[in-house]
């Protein structure tokens, strides 16, 4: 979990987590996440690196330091994740020193006392099982969102900064002369700008904040397209890569060669974003809400009938309520007030945020947006 001892010492930690990623995948997890998984017990908990194998969830809570205080908070930290995973672990840093050895036996003692497991992260940056976890019994109301979380296919929170218009012509390009279906990204970024220049008006339709440059949004729908499976990253001497995939030339067949290059989508496009948005648990629960509500609805900020404004992250989720954190007044479900974002985490226990924001702007579901994405009303689709 995130610390508040500087940026310093958050990078040093955050440094360990792909560390730690590899572990888990090399000893059999089928899916790993770092800082995406969360669980609500008391207050909302983020779990830093997180993968389940077979019907097992697995945790780990790292430190970069091999320090008394360090454990101490770790260990607080692994006794909560034991309400919702079978296997916690905490990660620590190798012992330097005599000093450090002999803290390193006690807390040795102590892991195996809470049946907590331990790993050290090795100088070399590899890790080393001092102690296994043993396996314990969560609480099933939290073990479940947890395993939908490393279950449900979820693509990368960069999303959020995609267009589906840019996915669009990135395929149509990649698809066509000179490529033929696979170039160097370098060479196609390259085309895709001489094609549609960083200044033009092409880019300032794709930014939701003036700020957004328009390399940041190509790089944002790269990502986008190799998570939604229209292209994959390939390595050719050495160099990285981008093929269109059988699903990506899909779409390059439904594109009408007049409409790359703007903004607007076909019809036939919208069909198919909108066939493809289906896949994925978070869109349609988040159609199916505001479809079930009927009528206008705040997306991300909530308001309380004592008129306290929050933000959905910042809401408590207890017993199938969304709660207040300034009075833990519970919001109504019937009020346009209890965000929809809100309502989707109490319903799929975790924050579909990035990727809802990608699928809202996309314009191609049944659901209108106002002032920035404020509010959002379901639109029914027209025969």
């Amino acid at each position: 979990m995130k610390t508040r001892g500087g940026d310093g010492l958050q990078l040093a930690e955050q440094k360990m987590y792909p560390v730690i990623q590899d572990y888990l995948e090399q000893n059999g997890c089928e899916r790993v996440l770092i800082e995406k998984v969360t669980f609500d017990y008391i207050k909302r908990w983020t779990i830093d690196v997180a993968g389940i194998k077979e019907a097992r969830v697995y945790a780990v809570e790292a430190k970069p330091h091999l320090t008394f205080d360090s454990f101490s908070a770790a260990l607080t930290q692994a006794r909560y994740y034991k309400q919702a995973c079978t296997h916690v672990y905490v990660c620590l840093s190798e012992a330097s020193n005599k000093k450090e050895e002999e803290l390193l036996r006690h807390i040795e003692e102590i892991c195996e006392q809470e049946g907590v497991g331990l790993l050290l992260l090795t100088p070399q940056l590899k890790i080393q099982k001092l102690k296994e976890a043993k396996e314990t019994k969560p609480d099933l109301d939290k073990y479940f969102p947890v395993m939908q979380q490393l279950t449900v296919e979820r693509p990368s929170d960069k999303i959020q900064g995609a267009r589906v218009f840019i996915l669009r012509d990135l395929c149509y390009y990649l698809a066509g002369s000179p490529f033929k279906g696979e170039a160097l990204e370098k060479d196609l970024r390259k085309h895709f700008f001489s094609r549609n220049p960083a200044s033009s008006a092409y880019w300032r339709k794709a930014y939701i904040n003036p700020r957004t440059k328009a390399e940041r949004t190509l790089d944002a729908t790269t990502i986008a397209a190799e998570d939604l499976g229209l292209i994959e990253r390939v390595e050719r001497q050495d160099e990285k890569c981008l093929r269109l995939t059988c699903l990506g030339r899909d779409l390059v067949n439904v594109i009408d060669v007049s409409e790359a290059g703007k903004t607007e989508l076909s019809e036939q496009v919208k069909a198919f974003f909108h066939a493809l948005s289906q896949r994925y648990l978070e869109v349609r629960t988040a159609v199916h809400t505001l479809k079930e509500f009927g009528g206008r609805i705040l997306y991300g900020k909530n308001e309380c009938n004592k008129g306290h404004r929050f933000w959905a992250d910042k809401a408590f989720i207890e017993e199938g309520k969304i709660l207040c954190p300034k009075c833990r007044e519970e919001l109504s479900p019937k009020s346009e007030k209890t965000s929809l974002l809100s309502r989707l985490v109490l319903k799929l226990r975790y924050d579909p945020y990035p990727q809802l924001v990608f699928w809202i702007n996309s314009r191609v579901l049944p659901i209108r947006s106002y002032s920035r994405n404020k509010i959002l009303e379901y639109v029914p689709t027209q025969k």
